[in-house]
């Protein structure tokens, strides 16, 4: 939880509202919805099968790169309509491995009523850079892993009703590399990251300076990576 909303306007107090009238503790700001760890743990089992390079590069390559089934944040932003430049500064405050709107309604309502949930996306950079991932491949690829889910769902699943941790995120996930899910403070010089200060793990605070390849690790590399 982020705190609260202000209360709202009523009719018997409109003319006269204002700024509001205090917190309204029933309009809650929430940081982060928990997914099923039983439903995380049986999509992570799934073979995600290989992508061909050219798909990863756009160029006319054979050969094929490893995929994975990322335990990872997906967020919430405007991810077509921004910048990348600007998605990489919301990363510092809120990590986050792909995003979703529409998701984030499915994810409060049975969050809220602790209904076991989860969210499968494919990451695909096509918006930005139409011929370095194709985003059918992603989609597909998503598709196959909820189609595996629904498959194998049983309601007698181990850890259906537990909680996913910060522990259970993969190694390869932004929050699990830089060691949160939501900073505390992120300061900004212009578009710059000048300085974040999070809470760890071990409920230490923690307080840096980020340089440019760590800042590079939340944006983009428009040049492919040479997978061999």
């Amino acid at each position: 939880m982020g705190g609260f909303g202000s209360a709202q306007v009523v009719p018997s107090n409109a003319s006269t509202y204002g700024y509001g009238y205090g917190l309204d503790h029933s309009y809650t700001y929430v940081e982060a919805f928990p997914a099923s760890l039983g439903l995380l743990q049986l999509a992570e089992q799934y073979q995600l099968p290989d992508t061909p390079v050219a798909y990863i590069t756009g160029g006319n390559v054979s050969g094929v790169a490893r995929s994975y089934v990322v335990a990872g944040v997906i967020g919430s932003a405007n991810q077509w309509t921004e910048p990348l430049f600007w998605m990489a500064q919301q990363n510092a405050l809120y990590e986050s491995d792909a995003g979703e709107n529409e998701g984030m309604g499915f994810a409060y309502v049975n969050a809220h009523f602790g209904i076991p949930w989860l969210i499968v996306r494919g990451i695909s950079d096509s918006p930005w850079y139409p011929s370095t991932y194709e985003g059918v491949w992603a989609a597909d690829a998503a598709a196959n892993v909820t189609i595996y889910v629904v498959r194998h769902f049983s309601s007698t699943l181990p850890n259906l009703y537990s909680e996913v941790s910060f522990a259970d995120l993969s190694p390869m996930s932004n929050a699990k590399a830089h060691g949160y899910i939501v900073a505390d403070q992120v300061y900004y010089y212009g578009l710059t990251v000048a300085k974040v200060v999070y809470t760890a793990q071990n409920g230490t605070t923690v307080e840096f300076t980020p340089g440019g390849e760590w800042l590079q690790e939340y944006s983009y590399n428009y040049t492919p990576p040479n997978l061999g």
